[in-house]
């Protein structure tokens, strides 16, 4: 692994999670007129958090040039890890349930194959 891989994740993630604040605020706006259930809300969320994982995986990859996969991957994995983060000084405790597990497992195959979407586009 060398330096490249990780500078190139690195803005992979800066740009996701600038996507994921951008679409978190039209979520916002859009629940000034709409009242969505829980359940919306959460597939919602889940599909903000599938969009800033491919969009930071495939900008990282193009960048990158090659092991798309790799630099995806890292993507997920430190945005994922950020949000838990975020998600823990929100809530003031730390949750991590078998869930989780899963949401993170589907993190990391959303963002190989980003990665390796990025290289081949």
């Amino acid at each position: 692994m060398n330096l490249e891989v990780v500078k190139n994740s690195g803005r992979g993630l800066i740009r996701a999670l600038l996507l994921t604040i951008f679409l978190l605020m039209v979520l916002a706006l859009t629940m000034n007129f709409l009242d969505l259930s829980q359940k919306n809300l959460y597939v919602t969320y889940i599909i903000i958090t599938c969009v800033s994982i491919v969009f930071g995986g495939v900008y990282g990859a193009r960048k990158n040039q090659s092991k798309g996969w790799l630099v995806g991957l890292f993507v997920a994995i430190l945005y994922y890890i950020f949000i838990g983060v975020v998600s823990a000084i929100a809530k003031g405790k730390v949750e991590f349930v078998s869930f989780d597990v899963y949401r993170l497992f589907f993190a990391m195959a959303i963002g190989i194959l980003s990665g390796m979407l990025g290289i081949n586009i």
